[in-house]
């Protein structure tokens, strides 16, 4: 296992998502101070959902949040700390890597929901258990990419993902990322 430096980013001094490089795709995010577990300012994510298969979608480009085109994200590990509320109709959260517009989706967490709380989720990002693993997921992942592509999306990362989605139909949900 690699050594690497620990990098992290909190929301405390961002003012603007867009100039941070971060997006909802398809439905809202705004900076939220209103921190239930730092103190701080999260990000909210928000909309109004449809039918079962819907999601609210937070984008991170890693451009403009560490202003480097690109990280290799092979042997890291990502920890996202998510906050559903206990009433949300959010079912399933993924969370995927993106590079050059093929993306690939690296954790899933239906049966491990923790709403009403703070809960980090913890991504090992190492290429021999993914590659194992990562076609599971091939529904949420770019149609046809074979291993070489997959760790190529890992090492080239341009962008960080993370969806809730629904399982069932026509619910407003939300869902908060502290700083």
């Amino acid at each position: 296992m690699k050594n690497y430096e620990s990098w992290s980013t909190n929301f405390s001094n961002l003012t603007d998502l867009a100039a941070a490089g971060i997006f909802g795709f398809g439905n809202d995010a705004a900076i939220d101070p209103t921190n239930v577990n730092s103190g701080g300012k999260s990000i909210k994510v928000y909309g109004t959902l449809g039918p079962a298969g819907s999601c609210l979608n937070l984008s991170m480009g890693l451009a403009w949040l560490i202003r480097q085109d690109s990280v290799d994200l092979s042997d890291k590990t990502l920890n996202l700390e998510v906050y559903l509320p206990p009433d949300s109709p959010i079912a399933e959260l993924m969370i995927g890597v993106f590079s050059n517009g093929k993306y690939l989706t690296v954790r899933t967490a239906r049966d491990t929901m923790y709403k009403g709380q703070w809960h980090t989720y913890i991504v090992d990002i190492r290429e021999d258990i993914l590659l194992k693993s990562w076609r599971g997921w091939s529904s949420a992942t770019s149609a046809g990419l074979t291993d070489a592509q997959a760790v190529d999306v890992l090492k080239h990362a341009d962008m960080i993902g993370i969806v809730g989605g629904l399982l069932t139909d026509h619910h407003t949900g939300r869902i908060v990322f502290p700083g």
